[in-house]
């Protein structure tokens, strides 16, 4: 009778060791559906918000806020790390609290994994928590024409509203610089934005 108890007791002894097993796999499973859920709501607060920058005109940087944009746009060509092209670009991204963020562009031997200026300072922005801008200026040393962000740059831009101010800074001989005013959504039209993905996961429904 002993021997026969014993024998009972085996399975649920690996029964046991099973449910051990699985428990990891459900924890799992339920902080990956907590992450889901958490990047979906960044997301729609992400795409809300730059839908209501789209609708919304951004006032123009005060004359204050632009002279010193383009001090800190020049000044930020001084740490371009140009070694490959020699070209030069600085930036300054005004946040809507009245804070300047310079960036300037970083090249690398692997060409493809340089980055703009444009995109260097507004990445130093989001990574200390400001995700809302009210324009952008942008220097380079052609002094013979405007010079305009890349694609890919127009593209991360768009990311945080079409109606974020562009300033087009162009070197002149007295040292002063031109400015030229544009928008983003000017810059880029038809942009791809984050509610197109929002529209697509509904339309998926």
């Amino acid at each position: 009778m002993a021997k026969a108890a014993a024998g009972k007791a085996t399975p649920k002894k690996a029964q046991s060791n099973g449910a051990r097993k699985a428990a990891p796999k459900k924890a799992t499973a339920a902080v990956s559906k907590v992450a889901k859920r958490q990047a979906e709501e960044l997301h729609k607060e992400v795409a809300n918000k730059a839908q209501l920058y789209d609708e919304a005109a951004i006032d123009k940087p005060t004359k204050a806020q632009e002279k010193a944009m383009i001090a800190a746009a020049v000044d930020a060509k001084k740490n371009a790390y140009c070694a490959y092209s020699h070209f030069r670009v600085g930036a300054s991204l005004l946040t809507m609290d009245g804070e300047i963020i310079p960036g300037c562009n970083v090249e690398n031997s692997s060409y493809g994994l340089s980055n703009c200026a444009e995109r260097t300072a507004i990445f130093k922005a989001v990574s200390e928590g400001k995700r809302e801008f009210r324009a952008i200026a942008v220097s380079c040393d052609i002094e013979s024409q405007f010079v305009s962000p890349c694609g890919a740059c127009r593209q991360v831009m768009s990311e945080f509203g079409l109606e974020v101010h562009v300033l087009l800074l162009k070197p002149e001989p007295d040292g002063t610089q031109a400015v030229m005013y544009t928008k983003v959504g000017d810059l880029l039209p038809h942009a791809f934005r984050p509610k197109h993905l929002i529209i697509h996961g509904e339309e998926r429904k």
